[in-house]
């Protein structure tokens, strides 16, 4: 039953996240409302920290690297939401972290470290820019997969 929860959970926000980040959507307000009852906030300040999984092994599913990801920023202290993308991951995460920047700022890092012991080496993880509004997400989306491109070609 979790499985299935997962699965249309994933689905969800992965469908939600990809309205957003390719501008497909047209309400401010029915986005903002669909992805509360998701229970995302986009009315807030957030950042993305982009996992590229594109390069690794697919044999195993999502759902554990999902789960490894959420794992991380719980041991954190860090409140976030991880979506799959058809190559990836992508966490939301506020952009205020107050006094936790420093721990913030290994996230990505550990994060890489944690998802390598799945496949045989580490994934590209990049951490965007805040995006304050909902037209800030396609900006730094289209930057996250930029830096990952140019991480995949130096290999």
């Amino acid at each position: 039953r979790s499985f299935v929860r997962f699965r249309f959970e994933t689905r969800s926000l992965t469908e939600l996240f990809l309205e957003v980040a390719e501008r497909r959507w047209r309400d401010e307000a029915d986005i903002v409302n669909r992805a509360r009852r998701l229970g995302l906030d986009l009315t807030v300040a957030q950042k993305m920290i982009v996992v590229d999984l594109a390069e690794q092994d697919g044999a195993i599913g999502l759902a554990d690297p999902h789960h490894e990801v959420m794992r991380l920023l719980q041991q954190a202290g860090i409140a976030g939401t991880a979506i799959a993308v058809e190559d990836g991951l992508v966490c939301l995460v506020p952009a205020d972290t107050g006094q936790d920047g420093a721990r913030f700022a290994k996230l990505p890092h550990k994060i890489a470290a944690g998802l390598g012991r799945y496949f045989e080496g580490e994934p590209v993880v990049v951490l965007s820019e805040a995006c304050a509004a909902l037209v800030d997400y396609p900006i730094a989306w289209e930057r996250c997969r930029r830096m990952i491109r140019i991480g995949r070609s130096f290999g």
